[in-house]
């Protein structure tokens, strides 16, 4: 019931144009109900979000709420956590994963994002990642359009794709232009929005996070200082939760 009046509220504030500059206060004061949700319930993170979120933390200077890294490495350590390692190099920047390890995975998000994070440990071209960024947004799918602009970002941070590439450019504005047309819909779930505007701010597809969407990152906060993943979902998701946390982060930087 609440996030249903949250969402309300935000659309009230939109179409009335009357959606003010947040406050760093209360980007702060989330992001510290945040840090509490995450401390509280650290030992049921997954070692793939606690990877990222030593990853991101680092990336915009600031202390990682739990001691990340070293729990995802004693995650990683236990039987059948071959599938979380796959991200390791979030924690340990020397770590190569196969390239037949990554050839063998049906999904394909995790197969570009997997060759975007390993691009120059395996020398893979910049046509050919581009080619996957093309082919995986192309099927329309929010999921897919984010994941294209995380693998856009990741192959950039690892010097497989530049700014002098001919495809560079033709790319992001693609990117640019899919995630465009999926927010203009009504996007109901949090966590695919989310993962939306985190990535296209990461990839430097936008400048900034629009305040209309740190408004709504406030508003969908629940008691725990967590996020649920849709509006007809409001368990508390650890993913969802951990995408807003890198909106407050580059709210707060903003």
């Amino acid at each position: 019931m609440r996030n249903r009046l949250c969402l309300l509220l935000f659309t009230v504030l939109i179409f009335s144009g009357s959606c003010q500059a947040i406050s760093a206060d209360s980007l702060e004061a989330a992001k510290l109900k945040a840090d509490k949700y995450f401390k509280q319930n650290r030992r049921h993170l997954s070692s793939p979000v606690l990877m990222v979120m030593d990853y991101v933390c680092k990336y915009y200077h600031v202390k990682p709420p739990v001691h990340s890294a070293c729990l995802a490495k004693i995650k990683l350590q236990k039987k059948g956590a071959a599938k979380q390692a796959m991200f390791k190099r979030f924690v340990k920047p020397s770590f190569c994963l196969k390239q037949s390890v990554i050839d063998s995975l049906r999904n394909t998000t995790d197969r570009l994002t997997l060759n975007a994070l390993y691009c120059d440990c395996h020398h893979l071209s910049a046509d050919t990642l581009y080619q996957m960024m093309i082919n995986l947004s192309g099927e329309g799918n929010p999921y897919h359009v984010s994941h294209a602009l995380l693998g856009f970002y990741l192959a950039e941070q690892h010097g497989c794709i530049t700014k002098a590439d001919r495809d560079y450019d033709p790319v992001k504005r693609m990117l640019q232009s899919g995630a465009e047309s999926i927010l203009q819909t009504n996007l109901s779930s949090y966590d695919r929005r989310f993962e939306l505007y985190a990535f296209l701010r990461l990839s430097g597809v936008i400048e900034k996070i629009p305040d209309s969407e740190l408004a709504y990152v406030l508003l969908t906060q629940n008691k725990k200082g967590a996020w649920p993943v849709s509006l007809q979902n409001e368990t508390s998701s650890d993913h969802t939760s951990l995408l807003a946390y890198i909106m407050l982060l580059e709210g707060l930087r903003q």
